[in-house]
């Protein structure tokens, strides 16, 4: 599990457990960690937040082999959205990341991609 941080503190956590390999692009499920609920109610969200989504972005996430996918050229985000039952439903997405890292790290996305898409991969 990828570790999800906002400065130094994990918030939650993430398998990455759908992507993009072209487009640099992993995301999947937020499994918040107990930090969770002082980081949501004290970090402001993004401008790109709305009435049915709450974003924060500038995040970290941290590979379980100390790989850090940051600021620096990966675009790391939570987008909380609500659900017609009043449930959240968090996701966190990975947006940029370059190749060769995207292979190494995802190398299941890329094997999906290059099997669903062979005359593109």
């Amino acid at each position: 599990m990828f570790e999800i941080i906002s400065d130094v503190t994990v918030i939650g956590w993430t398998q990455f457990e759908y992507g993009d390999a072209p487009m640099g692009v992993a995301f999947g499920k937020f499994v918040p960690a107990e930090a969770f609920a002082e980081f949501a109610s004290g970090t402001p969200v993004s401008s790109q937040s709305s009435e049915r989504a709450r974003i924060w972005s500038d995040l970290k996430a941290m590979s379980p082999d100390g790989v850090a996918l940051d600021g620096a050229t990966v675009s790391v985000a939570l987008v909380e959205r609500s659900s017609v039952e009043g449930e959240a439903d968090i996701e966190v997405a990975a947006e940029a990341i370059p190749y060769p890292l995207y292979a190494e790290l995802f190398p299941h996305h890329v094997a999906d991609y290059s099997a669903r898409f062979p005359d593109h991969a």
